[in-house]
């Protein structure tokens, strides 16, 4: 459940991260400028979640396990197989 829990934070975060990150390209316009107090909050909004994506993975690395896809949430479990280090992939939606 932790590890579900934090790969299915991942997936949410870094979605709405790549809407915002689209949101506030499409407002500074081509010329990348945006100011004001709504430039301030949309660039807040992309670093807050950024944050958050990052606080996620040091997480799941503190673990020892590995993430493979933010869109996804794939992620490798460390094991050893038949005496020989190996990964077990997990993604968000499969039975644990």
């Amino acid at each position: 459940p932790y590890v579900r829990r934090i790969a299915e934070d991942l997936v949410r975060d870094h979605a709405a991260w790549r809407a915002a990150v689209r949101a506030l390209e499409r407002a500074a316009g081509p010329t990348g400028a945006l100011a004001g107090d709504e430039g301030q909050r949309m660039r807040r909004t992309v670093q807050t979640l950024a944050a958050d994506i990052r606080a996620s993975l040091a997480e799941l690395a503190a673990i020892g396990v590995e993430c493979k896809s933010l869109e996804e949430g794939l992620v490798d479990f460390p094991a050893v197989v038949g005496g020989a280090p190996a990964s077990l992939p997990w993604r968000v939606g499969q039975p644990p």
